[in-house]
């Protein structure tokens, strides 16, 4: 068996979310927790993500970035995206502000995703630069900081309100 040739650290989780244009199902998608529920229609994904779930459930799927996915859904070529939660609102905000009430997020979550730094275990340097990142990240995490940071680049109503004990279960040095 080969060895893992790098230490992996998680220090973000990325919110998916649904959203959906206003105008285009007023009355809201016919979601009832399970993608079959939304067979026979658009949905927008980020590029690389899996699409078979959708896929199989009679959901075609078009690839591409946010931006691009935010306008094909505005322009009605879409049903529904799936985007990482904070950078959707902030696309959102930053595009479309006067029609932000018009897109609306489902209740249903699109998953989360762990976001890691990884270190080569065969630069002399790694050892040194994962205790010191790992030091960093702790210190902010413990005095507050780092929620402070996601504040303010996102909006302090936007950070869930269990985000940090959420985190820490991936965290190893949590552990």
């Amino acid at each position: 068996k080969e060895k893992t040739q790098v230490i992996s650290e998680v220090f973000f989780l990325q919110h998916n979310r649904y959203f959906y244009f206003k105008p285009a199902h007023p009355v809201g998608l016919p979601w009832k927790d399970k993608l079959d529920d939304l067979k026979g229609l658009k949905y927008g994904s980020l590029y690389n993500f899996e699409k078979s779930p959708y896929q199989n459930a009679g959901i075609s799927v078009t690839e591409s970035d946010v931006r691009s996915l935010l306008e094909k859904l505005q322009k009605r070529e879409l049903d529904f995206i799936g985007v990482p939660d904070l950078v959707g609102d902030y696309w959102i905000n930053k595009l479309y502000l006067s029609q932000k009430q018009d897109f609306v997020s489902l209740t249903a979550n699109a998953g989360v995703q762990p976001l890691s730094i990884m270190f080569a275990k065969n630069n002399p340097r790694s050892q040194a630069l994962h205790k010191a990142f790992l030091s960093g990240l702790n210190t902010i995490i413990n005095n507050g900081q780092y929620l402070q940071i996601l504040e303010k680049a996102y909006g302090k109503d936007k950070i869930p309100a269990d985000f940090i004990p959420g985190l820490q279960k991936y965290r190893r040095a949590a552990q």
